[in-house]
């Protein structure tokens, strides 16, 4: 099979994003990033044609990720969809808010 693009995975649980990535790497090329700082770089950097973001990141906000990832140019239209693995209603209601997929 052909890969479609390049998805970048933020997330800092092995449990978490080993689940996301067996999912998406049968069609996609996957890249995870378990430091919120680097993702950020690295999507200024590559290109990618989506980015999962976990809402339970440890010693960091989510949605601050989401927003710098938005002010960025380059990634300003990129399809974020946010994970969470607890009923956060208002995270996902501020995640919306703030542009994500």
């Amino acid at each position: 099979l052909a890969r479609r693009g390049k998805i970048l995975v933020v997330d800092d649980r092995a449990s978490s994003y080993e689940r996301i990535v067996k999912f998406l790497a049968v069609e996609h090329s996957v890249t995870v990033v378990t430091n919120p700082q680097e993702a950020l770089f690295r999507a200024a950097d590559e290109e990618f044609e989506a980015a999962v973001i976990s809402m339970s990141l440890t010693d960091f906000d989510a949605l601050r990720l989401c927003s710098q990832l938005r002010s960025l140019e380059r990634t300003r239209m990129l399809p974020i969809v946010v994970v969470s693995d607890t009923e956060n209603e208002g995270g996902v209601i501020r995640a919306l808010e703030l542009g994500v997929n």
